[in-house]
C-alpha cells in the first residue's frame, strides 16, 4: 500500500519519486541516506559497465570520482 502523500502535489517531483514521499510527509525517510544509496548504486553500476568495456568513459570520470569520494574508496588508475 502506498502513501496517502503520493497524491499530494509537490514542485520537487523528483525528490518525492526518489523517495516514494512528498516532501512535508512524515513518512519520509532521511533523503541524505537515500541519495547516497542511489550514489553508491550508479557508481557500481558504472563499475559493472566500464569492466565489460574500456573502463570508466571520460564524459563520466569527474562524476566517477565524486561518487567514490562520497564512498570513500580510492579510485584506482590504471597505468597507460
Amino acid at each position: 500500500m502506498s502513501c496517502k502523500c503520493v497524491d499530494w502535489e509537490s514542485l520537487d517531483i523528483g525528490m518525492m519519486t526518489l523517495t516514494g514521499h512528498h516532501e512535508n510527509c512524515e513518512h519520509r525517510g532521511n533523503d541524505k541516506e537515500t541519495l547516497r544509496t542511489l550514489v553508491v548504486d550508479l557508481v557500481r553500476g558504472m563499475e559493472q559497465w566500464s569492466s565489460d568495456e574500456d573502463g570508466i568513459h571520460p564524459q563520466a570520470w569527474q562524476a566517477y570520482i565524486k561518487g567514490k569520494a562520497l564512498m570513500v574508496e580510492p579510485v584506482e588508475l590504471k597505468d597507460s
